[in-house]
């Protein structure tokens, strides 16, 4: 009976989405394809997301209950092989959410890096110098022309394009960043 009731809210959530994805909550200035939003739109792969100024965020929901708030930037929502999802980060804050129940491949691109994700509690921030990367919770393999390594919770990375990957403990102000990243989107961290 319980397997028949989560087959179905799964089906009924999956039915509701218009697109790949949806607009839960957005404050400040949003913008879509070039274009200023003021309500709650469906979003597709190819779509670019943009929230402007620093107390701009848009939170997603992805078909599968992976969630992602942007904060402060831009992003393009790409497709990843048949079923996954690729967030293509041009600059600012991204949390991510990955429901490891959904089984479909997650991954992130900056200029810096690429990550592969299942299942899992981080965030990323993108500059012009670097991305940094804080997992909360699960494992985000990270690679760049370097190589590759795999963070785990309470561990961050500082990765440029070229150079090498070096795994530290999480500051603790970059921790409590996560932290109320994740509060913002309901979203508990232990």
């Amino acid at each position: 009976m319980k397997k028949i009731i989560i087959l179905i809210t799964m089906l009924f959530s999956t039915l509701s989405f218009a697109g790949d994805a949806e607009i839960l909550l957005m404050r400040g200035e949003v913008l879509v394809n070039g274009k200023k939003i003021e309500k709650k739109i469906p979003l597709s792969y190819g779509d670019k997301i943009e929230a402007k100024g620093e107390k701009s965020f848009i939170q997603i929901l992805f078909v599968g209950g992976s969630k992602l708030m942007l904060k402060n930037g831009i992003s393009i929502l790409q497709k990843f092989r048949k079923d996954g999802t690729t967030i293509n980060l041009l600059k600012g804050t991204i949390f991510t959410y990955v429901n490891k129940a959904a089984k479909k491949e997650f991954r992130v691109k900056t200029r810096h890096t690429a990550m592969a994700v299942r299942g899992t509690k981080f965030y990323v921030m993108e500059s012009d110098e670097e991305t940094y990367l804080c997992v909360c919770d699960g494992v985000v393999r990270i690679q760049n022309k370097s190589g590759h390594k795999d963070i785990k919770r309470k561990q961050d990375i500082h990765a440029t394009k070229k150079g090498s990957l070096s795994i530290t403990q999480a500051n603790p102000d970059m921790w409590k960043m996560a932290l109320d990243g994740f509060k913002m989107m309901d979203i508990l961290v232990q």
